[in-house]
């Protein structure tokens, strides 16, 4: 195995389980919850076996796969929404993404580094639609 897949299997594995990765107590948690979250088969194999031999701390051990690790096909999870999101839209192009929900913030995302660029207030209550021009040049939230 390369270090370049074992590198690229855990970095997937953290962009997609990301929200259930910190911050987490008790101490020890980290890597007992990380090892629940990467493959069972493939570059990670060892890593996961690593990780809860060297536990030192009482944990849960998984028997099976758990019923909500993510699908493969999902690239990352967006982390800084406090309320439910209602809404997404995207740049045509890719460049951005816009969510909005019951808290009444818009954030603007950039979608490869998975960082909030912008939080946009002022709703009143909850934003439950956006659109995007086809250009890309406003946004609108309602």
């Amino acid at each position: 195995m390369s270090g370049d897949s074992l590198c690229q299997a855990l970095g997937t594995a953290v962009r997609q389980n990301a929200h259930v990765l910190g911050p987490l107590q008790p101490p020890g948690s980290l890597a007992a919850t990380l090892a629940t979250r990467l493959p069972g088969d493939g570059p990670t194999k060892v890593t996961a076996e690593e990780l809860v031999t060297g536990l030192t701390t009482p944990h849960l051990r998984t028997i099976t796969a758990l019923p909500d690790l993510p699908h493969p096909a999902q690239l990352r999870v967006l982390i800084g929404h406090t309320c439910g999101v209602r809404a997404v839209v995207a740049a045509q192009d890719g460049s951005w993404l816009a969510s909005a929900g019951e808290s009444g913030e818009v954030r603007i995302w950039d979608p490869l580094a998975g960082a909030t660029r912008h939080t946009l207030t002022g709703h009143t209550r909850g934003v439950r639609a956006l659109a995007v021009a086809p250009d890309g040049s406003w946004l609108a939230s309602a």
